[in-house]
């Protein structure tokens, strides 16, 4: 496993040649794009090739260029969250923001990755089911009680299990 932060290795660009600083920048600026992209596809917007993307990806320690995505997801996931660790002397007004945050961006994450076509799919499947079955450890099975109200007041059928 690569030992520092990839996002940092990007920004830093040490010992990088001009492509490489700008398939750096492209990367950093367009993240969420260059996961849903092939080597070729990012060597079109870089105005590089496949194969110098490919050794990009191994100078910077990975096997390939899927390896790298997988750890640039890993990275933006621990990334977007990281600015709300609640510290020991903390402010109490300061967690309450912090939690406030948090919530922010769940919602917008979820309304963000949700389509209609998603919604109406789900919709229509729980049209068709006679009953919800919800299966919970923890802390989520509060979240399922919540669930199995919401449906029960919807008229279906629910149970919630441990």
């Amino acid at each position: 496993m690569i030992s520092w932060n990839l996002l940092k290795k990007l920004q830093q660009k040490v010992n990088f040649t001009e492509r490489e600083v700008v398939i750096a920048d492209y990367i950093l600026n367009h993240c969420e794009e260059v996961l849903k992209m092939t080597t070729r596809q990012l060597a079109n917007e870089t105005y590089t090739s496949a194969t110098i993307i490919v050794r990009f990806v191994r100078k910077l320690g990975y096997q390939g260029f899927n390896d790298f995505k997988i750890h640039l997801l890993t990275d933006l996931k621990e990334n977007s969250y990281q600015e709300i660790e609640v510290e020991k002397k903390e402010s109490l007004i300061s967690i309450v923001n912090k939690v406030s945050s948090l919530h922010e961006k769940v919602l917008l994450e979820t309304k963000n990755r949700l389509s209609i076509d998603d919604l109406e799919k789900i919709q229509q499947a729980i049209k068709n089911v006679d009953q919800i079955n919800i299966f919970a450890l923890d802390a989520n099975a509060s979240i399922g009680e919540y669930v199995y109200h919401n449906i029960m007041q919807a008229g279906k059928l629910s149970n919630v299990y441990q």
